[in-house]
């Protein structure tokens, strides 16, 4: 998470959102590629000289030929990581998605993605902590609704030197996308709406979120965010054209502690989607995994946009601490008991040693010789 000053640019604009699912196979990891042209020199029709034609011999000889059609690219790859995962895939993925978020006071925080018309249930979130695993953020995973549900993609945070960045991985645990949030201070009057309702009156508060893939390209990005903004565009990060839009449904605040209210957010993709890594229904997720990470952080925002620690990470860190202050007493007794019980052992044996295999010698220079 990173911090600065300055004048920034106004406001976002408007939002709504969809999901299904069907088979994926390997038709669709990659589509057809040109065959390259071989270049390939005639000496005598293309005047060469006749060095030029014995080394272009020799060398044809050793080396292989080139590579017929061009390497894939990297969405095909990604798509190829999900076929050999056997993951689920979401198609038919709805033109409008309802998130549905944690409800504070549950003590297994569950959301779930689902139909607004129908009421479906799509894929189910829930936030668990493991204090054997990497990392101290909790994490979060994606289940496919149904009888027969499957993990269908996670999500946790890992902070770095430069931020926070929330890696979205699939099913096999391979990461797909990675969801950067970035939060901005203007000094300076605060926004009134935002002080009256949310408390943040020490300047302003701007947040921006961008998703990346896994190579690090920028896919698509939000514009700058009032703090709990309500209503967001989510664009294409190079051409700037509109994904989608999310919207908050209902009059409640994020970082309402009150229990038993609806949390729901309505996503709604642009119709028809202009072209890009979310243009196919089966690759729009990672939009709503966005929101759903976004809503879940909101919920733990403190008025300066800065993150409340969770419990997941208060108990991993003390965990953390504990047991290095134990390794670091096991150690200190270790060295202890060796200072006062083996060194002096050890140094005999090794006084022994030495005295077998260098034993004193004293030798008399040769001038002495003839005395």
């Amino acid at each position: 998470r990173t911090s600065r000053s300055g004048q920034v640019p106004g406001g976002p604009g408007p939002i709504t959102i969809s999901t299904t699912s069907p088979t994926l196979g390997l038709e669709h990891a990659a589509g057809p590629t040109p065959r390259l042209v071989q270049p390939h020199i005639n000496s005598w029709r293309d005047a060469q000289p006749v060095d030029t034609a014995i080394g272009a011999l020799l060398a044809a000889g050793l080396s292989e030929s080139p590579t017929s059609t061009p390497p894939p690219t990297q969405e095909s790859l990604s798509r190829m990581d999900a076929v050999r995962a056997a993951c689920p895939v979401l198609t038919a993925f709805p033109q409008v998605v309802a998130i549905v978020g944690f409800d504070p006071c549950d003590s297994s925080p569950e959301g779930r993605w689902q139909d607004p018309e129908t009421g479906e249930p799509l894929v189910s979130f829930r936030e668990t902590c493991d204090v054997a695993g990497g990392g101290l953020a909790p994490h979060v995973s994606y289940i496919t609704a149904g009888v027969h549900s499957e993990l269908f993609a996670a999500s946790q945070m890992a902070t770095t030197l430069i931020g926070s960045e929330i890696a979205v991985s699939d099913c096999a645990g391979n990461v797909r996308f990675v969801i950067e949030e970035k939060v901005y201070h203007q000094q300076g009057a605060p926004d009134a709406g935002v002080c009256a309702r949310y408390g943040s009156c020490d300047g302003t508060v701007w947040m921006q979120y961008f998703i990346k893939s896994r190579s690090g390209r920028v896919l698509a990005k939000t514009s700058l965010l009032h703090l709990f903004e309500s209503s967001f565009d989510i664009v294409d990060a190079s051409t700037g054209a509109p994904i989608a839009s999310a919207t908050r449904n209902g009059d409640w605040a994020p970082d309402s502690r009150r229990c038993g209210i609806s949390r729901e957010w309505r996503l709604q993709y642009a119709d028809p989607p202009p072209p890009g890594p979310f243009a196919v229904p089966t690759d729009r997720w990672p939009l709503a995994a966005l929101l759903t990470v976004a809503s879940i952080r909101d919920g733990r925002r403190r008025p300066s946009g800065l993150m409340a620690p969770s419990w997941c990470e208060v108990g991993k860190t003390a965990f953390s601490v504990f047991g290095l202050i134990v390794v670091a007493a096991v150690l200190v007794v270790a060295g202890l008991v060796f200072l006062r019980s083996w060194a002096p052992a050890c140094k005999n044996a090794f006084v022994v040693i030495e005295r077998t295999v260098c034993p004193r010698r004293m030798r008399v220079p040769s001038k002495y010789n003839s005395v």
